[in-house]
């Protein structure tokens, strides 16, 4: 394994496991009408950065090479369900551009850091078993990259709020 850049099987992973939850989602809405599609969502949207939350949290666990995928299936049924929900509505652009927004910025670090995270993960695993500096020195640039990346979604968060 290389231990210097995020397998593209974890990736490739991560993608499945989300298109699969949002694909879920949305058959499950067409198929059962009288499911609230949208779930309303607070003022401030901390509720959306739950799942990099959790992503973060599993990246740093045993475990999290089997639960990140189910993790990201989690975070796109969520996403397919707050598309619909506002698409649905049949407002006027504006009247869900701050959502849209968040959930563009969303996305993209969720996948940065849900992969990052099953490589950190794997990391994990492997030191257990050898300890090794190379394994440390990759788990400590994934964990400030994960950091940075989780920053600069709570800036985003902050600013599209502020818009």
């Amino acid at each position: 394994m290389n231990n210097r850049q995020i397998s593209s099987t974890y990736s490739f992973l991560v993608f499945v496991f989300f298109i699969a939850g949002g694909i879920t989602a949305s058959l499950t809405l067409t198929d059962f009408p009288d499911i609230p599609g949208n779930i309303p969502l607070p003022e401030n949207y901390i509720f959306v950065l739950v799942p990099i939350v959790l992503s973060f949290f599993l990246a740093m666990t045993v475990l999290g090479v089997f639960l990140l995928p189910v993790c990201s299936f989690v975070c796109g049924a969520f996403i397919a369900c707050q598309a619909q929900g506002m698409l649905s509505q049949g407002k006027v652009c504006g009247d869900y551009r701050d959502g849209c927004a968040f959930l563009c910025v969303l996305v993209p670090a969720f996948f940065v850091i849900c992969s990052g995270g099953m490589q950190s993960s794997a990391l994990i695993r492997e030191a257990l078993a050898k300890a090794g500096a190379q394994s440390k020195t990759s788990f400590r640039s994934y964990i400030l990259a994960a950091v940075a990346a989780g920053a600069a979604v709570c800036l985003a968060g902050y600013i599209i709020n502020k818009i």
